[in-house]
């Protein structure tokens, strides 16, 4: 009864995250402009952005402005069905972190919801990652912390500031890292010389002269500091660079993937983009090669499916086991 158990779960998954997939509308470049397909391939958004982004909660970022660079000077929003709901009048729109997404607007920066309404004003001169109903925010040199709607929770005193995450943050003031809860009290005080800030539950730190490691949210250290850099834990996995190449250790500081890479990702939908002499491919939360390095660029998986760019300049949507669902020039 228990494994039918079992298997009536992972049967429910599987076909939830089907769903996911089928339900996927994905951006494509034309012959001039940009457009979107469903699971299909069948087009329901005509080609008419010069810039185009994979959705997220139901909106996308686009631009029908020319650019030179990789991003366009102004962007806005749409909806499925391909309808702006917010102007191309921003100069960036960041990803949604907790239904929220910041954006800059005449170099000020603000935070709207997933209807493109704005929650907090633009009053900010940068803003980092809402989290935990905080975020971090800078008012002339110094860092403090506001709500989602802009009213000041931690006072402007940092040169440095992270994201909350359990409750808990990294500060820098007056060149010393701090821990702090979410009324600026402070925790503990680490003798670091950076901090990335908190992710799953521990914090990578360059110790004052030293090499890099991993503290819990009181400032102990968890993991030996034996690396000449690290990347925060994503689904468990961080990446770890030794002797100029990047490999991924699990929570114990296991070895998950050797450093043979010159560049890593972290892990999303349980497939980490690496870089292997100039080519991308992706491994699995294992270690072991999934997709081959033999793409010129890529993007991280997101429900399942990642872009590619292959070495003729055409692109592909593949899956997890590398299998082109669709192609464009």
């Amino acid at each position: 009864m228990k494994y039918q158990f079992i298997f009536i779960l992972l049967f429910c998954f599987q076909s939830l995250f089907s769903q996911v997939v089928r339900d996927e509308i994905l951006p494509y470049q034309g012959k001039k402009k940009w457009g979107y397909v469903d699971y299909n391939l069948r087009t329901v958004i005509p080609e008419k952005f010069n810039y185009a982004l994979r959705f997220e909660h139901g909106v996308a970022v686009v631009s029908d402005r020319n650019s030179e660079g990789l991003y366009p000077p102004y962007v806005g929003l749409i909806n499925r069905s391909g309808d702006l709901i917010l102007p191309v009048s921003f100069e960036r729109i960041e990803s949604f972190s907790e239904g929220l997404a910041v954006i800059e607007k005449g170099e000020k920066w603000g935070l709207i919801d997933t209807f493109g309404k704005t929650v907090c004003p633009f009053i900010f001169e940068d803003l980092g990652k809402y989290q935990n109903g905080l975020i971090a925010a800078r008012k002339g040199s110094y860092w403090g912390y506001s709500d989602a709607f802009g009213n000041v929770k931690v006072p402007f005193n940092y040169d440095l500031a992270t994201p909350f995450e359990n409750g808990v943050a990294m500060v820098k003031e007056k060149g010393v890292w701090f821990i702090i809860d979410q009324s600026g009290k402070q925790i503990s005080a680490g003798t670091w010389d950076f901090a990335d800030g908190f992710s799953e539950g521990v914090a990578g730190v360059k110790h004052l002269g030293g090499e890099f490691g991993f503290v819990d949210t009181k400032g102990n250290k968890v993991l030996a500091a034996k690396y000449t850099n690290v990347k925060p834990f994503k689904e468990q996995r961080a990446a770890v660079k030794i002797k100029g190449l990047w490999g991924f250790i699990d929570t114990n500081g296991n070895v998950i993937a050797k450093p043979v890479y010159t560049e890593v990702y972290s892990f999303s939908n349980g497939m980490a983009m690496v870089d292997y002499q100039g080519k991308i491919g992706y491994i699995n939360n294992l270690g072991k090669v999934i997709i081959p390095a033999i793409y010129t660029n890529g993007t991280d998986f997101k429900n399942g499916i990642a872009l590619v760019k292959d070495k003729s300049g055409n692109f592909h949507y593949i899956d997890a086991k590398g299998e082109k669902l669709y192609s464009y020039e």
